[in-house]
């Protein structure tokens, strides 16, 4: 089978000759992989580590943050501000400087925000990538549509929570004009790579380490139709429908898949209820899973022998049969040491 066979055979839960693999990572982490295994591009990188997919770069460049290099704070285009501190041990953690609807007293103040229209909508140029890789890699695109993180980001989480608790009309005023610029983006970069790109990769975060953020019927009032409406239209553009949730959402899979979606990332093994062969014995003949190895505690703190021998379990495990694409269950960060991203890569060829 080519990359792009493999992948999207697991995307449709059928056989693969071999489990497929992606690769995810900050890029502080990339550059010091080429650094220490001398590589100078990350396509050597991928060959190395037999990655079946290409992500399309910049994968977040629409209404990506610009950076005001005075302050070394990034305005989205929604009016958030926010900067990145880097820890001693090279990790970098986001911080929020200003919440532009932190303030709202009224669903006026939500409307009479500054919302972004088509103007701020600009496409990058994906062709040279498109052509390189068309016939060979699945290919994964954008847009980034985390519509309840994004009403955080705007609002504040306690305000949006308390919003959509006690104040449901103005919670779904501030998500309808979010969800309404994101539709608009990802109709034109969906028109843009149209019949060459694979897989719509996006998420919102409804998880906690313990459990979800809202209860079942809550998301299912919010955000159901705002993604059935975008997977929908992905679908008639003919993409496979990928959807990122950090935490412990199992809770959610009947209403993820009920949405559309075709493949869940990830499946975070450390979260609470997020048990692997459970996962599968339950799903697995519904939706595939991207994801599995676990960069919370695993990658990072555990020996190299460890790292293995759980890559191949988690294989065993969410790829029998079919319907499993192996990478970190989020992008891997620079506390992880080297040797075992190694390990973790060359499971499944030693």
């Amino acid at each position: 089978m080519t990359s792009k066979e493999r992948v999207l055979a697991a995307c449709r839960r059928q056989k693969t000759d071999r489990v497929p693999i992606n690769f995810q990572a900050r890029q502080s982490l990339a550059d010091r992989l080429l650094e220490e295994m001398n590589f100078d591009s990350m396509e050597e990188l991928f060959q190395r580590f037999h990655v079946d997919c290409r992500w399309l770069q910049p994968f977040y460049k629409v209404g990506q943050p610009v950076l005001d290099l005075k302050t070394l704070l990034s305005e989205s285009v929604f009016g958030v501000k926010a900067g990145v501190k880097v820890l001693e041990s090279g990790v970098e953690v986001g911080y929020f400087a200003h919440r532009p609807l932190k303030n709202a007293q009224s669903i006026d103040d939500i409307m009479n925000h500054d919302w972004p229209g088509e103007d701020k909508v600009v496409i990058p140029d994906f062709t040279e990538q498109l052509e390189e890789y068309n016939d060979k890699y699945a290919i994964l695109t954008g847009p980034w549509t985390p519509i309840f993180c994004q009403g955080g980001f705007i609002r504040g989480d306690e305000n949006l929570l308390t919003d959509m608790a006690s104040e449901p009309e103005m919670a779904k005023a501030l998500f309808d004009k979010i969800f309404e610029y994101y539709f608009l983006v990802a109709q034109k970069q969906f028109e843009a790579v149209k019949g060459k790109a694979d897989i719509f990769f996006t998420g919102d975060d409804f998880g906690t380490q313990n459990g979800l953020m809202m209860s079942k019927d809550m998301w299912r009032e919010y955000f159901a139709g705002y993604y059935k409406r975008l997977f929908s239209l992905a679908k008639d553009y003919g993409f496979i429908c990928m959807m990122h949730s950090c935490g412990s959402v199992v809770e959610l899979y009947d209403d993820f898949i009920a949405v559309g979606v075709d493949v869940i990332d990830p499946v975070q093994v450390t979260a609470r209820g997020m048990d692997p062969q459970a996962i599968k014995a339950g799903y697995g003949d519904r939706v595939a899973f991207h994801g599995g190895i676990c960069m919370q505690q695993l990658l990072p703190f555990a020996d190299k022998d460890t790292v293995r021998r759980e890559t191949l379990r988690m294989a065993d495990i969410l790829g029998k049969d079919g319907g499993f694409i192996m990478c970190s269950t989020n992008e891997m960060l620079a506390d992880i040491p080297t040797e075992n991203i190694v390990a973790a890569y060359d499971a499944l060829f030693d």
